[in-house]
Protein backbone atom coordinates (compact mmCIF):
# COMPACT_ATOMS: atom_id res chain seq x y z
CA UNK A 1 0.00 0.00 0.00
CA UNK A 2 1.12 3.46 -0.87
CA UNK A 3 -0.09 6.74 0.52
CA UNK A 4 0.51 9.63 -1.50
CA UNK A 5 0.48 13.64 0.06
CA UNK A 6 2.50 16.99 -0.56
CA UNK A 7 5.21 17.25 0.81
CA UNK A 8 4.16 19.72 3.42
CA UNK A 9 2.14 16.49 5.52
CA UNK A 10 3.94 13.69 4.36
CA UNK A 11 5.18 12.82 7.79
CA UNK A 12 2.38 13.75 10.18
CA UNK A 13 0.43 11.26 7.57
CA UNK A 14 2.08 8.51 7.04
CA UNK A 15 2.70 8.48 10.76
CA UNK A 16 -1.15 8.26 11.09
CA UNK A 17 -1.18 5.71 8.56
CA UNK A 18 1.69 3.81 10.55
CA UNK A 19 -0.59 3.99 13.81
CA UNK A 20 -3.65 2.81 11.69
CA UNK A 21 -2.37 0.19 10.07
CA UNK A 22 -0.42 -1.44 13.00
CA UNK A 23 -4.12 -0.73 14.90
CA UNK A 24 -5.47 -2.97 12.27
CA UNK A 25 -3.13 -5.92 12.38
CA UNK A 26 -0.72 -5.24 9.02
CA UNK A 27 2.36 -5.11 11.07
CA UNK A 28 5.08 -5.18 7.74
CA UNK A 29 3.35 -1.36 7.06
CA UNK A 30 7.04 0.62 7.37
CA UNK A 31 7.52 4.45 6.45
CA UNK A 32 9.25 4.88 3.09
CA UNK A 33 9.14 8.60 1.95
CA UNK A 34 10.19 9.08 -2.08
CA UNK A 35 10.78 12.44 -3.13
CA UNK A 36 11.57 14.63 -6.24
CA UNK A 37 11.64 18.26 -7.12
CA UNK A 38 9.46 19.23 -9.74
CA UNK A 39 8.46 22.11 -11.28
CA UNK A 40 4.68 21.60 -11.75
CA UNK A 41 2.53 19.57 -9.81
CA UNK A 42 0.45 18.19 -12.02
CA UNK A 43 -0.66 14.61 -12.99
CA UNK A 44 1.24 13.97 -15.49
CA UNK A 45 4.64 14.72 -12.80
CA UNK A 46 3.11 12.30 -10.48
CA UNK A 47 2.14 9.44 -13.26
CA UNK A 48 5.57 9.66 -14.43
CA UNK A 49 7.21 9.69 -10.61
CA UNK A 50 4.74 6.76 -9.46
CA UNK A 51 6.21 4.70 -12.79
CA UNK A 52 9.36 5.25 -12.89
CA UNK A 53 10.04 5.60 -9.18
CA UNK A 54 7.80 3.43 -6.96
CA UNK A 55 6.42 0.67 -9.78
CA UNK A 56 9.74 0.18 -11.10
CA UNK A 57 11.80 0.06 -8.37
CA UNK A 58 9.40 -1.52 -5.55
CA UNK A 59 6.78 -3.35 -7.76
CA UNK A 60 2.94 -2.61 -7.98
CA UNK A 61 1.12 -1.83 -4.97
CA UNK A 62 -2.35 -3.14 -4.22
CA UNK A 63 -3.33 0.18 -3.39
CA UNK A 64 -2.82 3.91 -3.65
CA UNK A 65 -4.04 6.04 -0.42
CA UNK A 66 -3.96 9.83 -1.51
CA UNK A 67 -6.13 12.96 -0.72
CA UNK A 68 -8.22 14.69 -3.23
CA UNK A 69 -5.59 16.92 -5.13
CA UNK A 70 -6.16 17.40 -8.65
CA UNK A 71 -2.91 15.82 -9.44
CA UNK A 72 -4.00 12.38 -7.84
CA UNK A 73 -7.40 12.81 -8.50
CA UNK A 74 -7.77 13.02 -12.24
CA UNK A 75 -8.24 10.81 -15.50
CA UNK A 76 -4.74 10.20 -16.00
CA UNK A 77 -3.95 9.10 -12.27
CA UNK A 78 -7.59 6.69 -12.73
CA UNK A 79 -6.19 5.25 -15.97
CA UNK A 80 -2.75 4.60 -14.96
CA UNK A 81 -4.49 2.56 -12.27
CA UNK A 82 -7.03 0.65 -13.48
CA UNK A 83 -4.15 0.01 -16.31
CA UNK A 84 -1.86 -1.86 -13.11
CA UNK A 85 -5.09 -2.97 -11.28
CA UNK A 86 -4.43 -0.85 -8.55
CA UNK A 87 -7.16 0.23 -6.06
CA UNK A 88 -7.19 3.88 -5.10
CA UNK A 89 -8.67 5.45 -1.83
CA UNK A 90 -9.35 8.22 -0.72
CA UNK A 91 -8.31 10.07 2.19
CA UNK A 92 -9.68 12.87 3.94
CA UNK A 93 -6.89 16.04 4.29
CA UNK A 94 -5.82 16.90 8.05
CA UNK A 95 -7.26 19.87 9.66
CA UNK A 96 -6.21 20.39 13.26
Amino acid sequence: VIASSRVGMVELKLRELSTFFRNMGQINFEIWVEAIATKTNDAKVVVNFLKSNIFCRFGVPKALISDEGSHFYNRAMSSILHKYRVAHRIATAYHP
